[in-house]
């Protein structure tokens, strides 16, 4: 029975590799490479080794070629190319094959480990053969075009450098677009590709005319030394062009990055208005509705007033919501604009400011059955500052406390004062907020979401409460334990 399984998984990969093979890509990367093996060992056999320094020197040459190779996801920019095309009126096509072999190598080698050719052996066999093809049909009509006299227009040669580059450059990218067509089916559109690299193409083209003709030039009329005296400026160019490409995609990413973090940013903020929003139109509709019903009853029947006076507090209760709402609104609009909390500052006595708030509020506490508690040190305790704007901090945290509190609980304001400072404390034994709530607790539109059933809020009150105490030079923390209440203390400077 294992003998027969054995033998069945054999069969089956074999007709699995059979199956592969008979794939148009397989068939055309083992055709290419078929032909690069072809060419090359045919350079190996043929090519007379009598000069073999400099044959050595242009193949390692070319292979050091690849410190400036760089690589990016759509294209490998490489010199090996001009190098080994330059080498054609020295060595002959073969000699040719030869270095672009070398080159082909190096390139590989220096582009590996990027992430943009983790390439089979198959694949890397295919690139040299394509190397070889192009370098070896080119050093051909080299052989049959370049002239032999002296008696050649001065214009002839560079001409037929340009077209020999603009072939090499051609051979190269329809070899490699056949085999991704292959690969990639119908949906590669081979003629729109080329339209779209044919800057890459140009700079190809240029640096095979310009460099390798030059290179070919300084070969030919100085020998080795000419080689070298030329290389060293192409190398270091290619060099430098590859750090500064690297440079460029290291700040393409991190630009990326940044982008995706604002653009993140972004999204969140555009949550959170339309969150305030939805809540704020929610707010605004109980007190408009308010006032939209006792107008028309007003209006229908005047005399409901005298029988009726509560109607007359509901209006301006409704009304004095909808104006805090608009100064939130109006308030934090102005901090995001950069501008601070304006304040009108003068000497007063925050124990009789404090005072005032406790009664006012002693009423709405009752109602909700609250015990509202006022604990002062001093009976006067004059401090420099905004006194309405503080009001507004105040009665924010006492009223919060009262909001955010189940029946039967108890809300304290206490009141000290050291040499220099003010200590404000507003405790309450409510329902807490959540540990993870208290690091964004004073930022602008949030609310602890538990809470939100439990009272009517915009998210702006404790964020405008912040901005108040700083705008006095003063601190504002809050210590909290969800269900057993929260203590936000303020430190003020009496001079500030």
């Amino acid at each position: 029975m294992i003998a027969r399984k054995d033998s069945t998984s054999t069969t089956e990969s074999f007709e699995k590799i059979i199956h592969q093979f008979k794939q148009p890509d397989q068939i055309y990367l083992s055709l290419i490479s078929f032909i690069g093996i072809i060419l090359l060992s045919c350079s190996l056999y043929l090519f007379e080794f009598n000069s073999m320094q400099g044959l050595l020197l242009f193949g390692l040459l070319a292979a050091l070629s690849a410190i400036g190779t760089t690589s990016v996801p759509e294209l490998t920019f490489e010199i090996g190319s001009a190098i080994s095309v330059a080498s054609i009126p020295l060595y002959g096509p073969f000699g040719a094959i030869l270095v672009a072999t070398c080159g082909a190598v190096g390139t590989w080698f220096a582009v590996k480990n990027t992430g943009y050719s983790k390439a089979s052996f198959g694949q890397v066999l295919f690139n040299i053969s394509v190397q070889t093809i192009a370098v070896g049909i080119v050093g051909a009509l080299h052989h049959k075009l370049a002239p032999f006299n002296l008696l050649s227009p001065i214009y002839y040669l560079p001409l037929l450098w340009l077209l020999l580059s603009i072939i090499h450059d051609q051979i190269n990218f329809w070899l490699v677009m056949i085999m991704i067509r292959l690969q990639v089916g119908s949906s590669f559109n081979l003629s729109q590709t080329w339209i779209n690299t044919r800057w890459a193409m140009s700079l190809n083209i240029l640096l095979i005319w310009l460099g390798g003709g030059l290179l070919a030039f300084s070969s030919v009329t100085f020998g080795l030394t000419g080689i070298l005296a030329y290389f060293v400026p192409l190398g270091l160019s290619a060099y430098a062009f590859r750090l500064y490409l690297n440079k460029m995609k290291g700040y393409m990413d991190n630009l990326e990055q940044i982008v995706s973090e604002r653009t993140e940013e972004l999204q969140q903020l555009v949550s959170e208005k339309d969150a305030f929003l939805a809540m704020l139109t929610h707010d605004m509709k109980t007190p408009l509705t308010t006032i939209g019903l006792y107008a028309q009853m007003l209006e229908s029947r005047p005399d409901t007033l005298s029988r009726k006076p509560h109607i007359a507090t509901s209006i301006s209760r409704s009304q004095k919501t909808l104006l805090d709402l608009v100064n939130n609104i109006l308030d934090v609009e102005h901090l995001e604009a950069g501008g601070g909390i304006k304040l009108e500052k003068e000497f007063f006595d925050i124990s009789a400011l404090a005072e005032s708030i406790f009664e006012s509020l002693e009423a709405v506490a009752a109602k909700k059955k609250t015990k509202l508690k006022l604990n002062i040190q001093n009976p006067e305790i004059i401090i420099h500052g905004d006194e309405s704007q503080l009001k507004r901090v105040i009665t924010n945290l006492v009223s919060n406390g009262i909001k955010y509190s189940p029946e039967e609980s108890e809300v304290c304001i206490n009141l000290s004062t050291s040499n220099e400072t003010v200590l404000l404390e507003i405790e309450d034994n409510g329902y807490g907020i959540p540990e993870e709530d208290l690091p964004y607790i004073f930022d602008k539109y949030q609310r602890v979401e538990s809470h939100k059933n439990k009272a009517v809020g915009t998210g702006l009150g404790l964020a405008i409460v912040k901005a108040i105490v700083e705008a006095h030079a003063g601190v504002i923390t809050v210590e909290s334990q969800l269900n057993e209440g929260s203590q936000f203390k303020l430190e003020l400077p009496k001079q500030s």
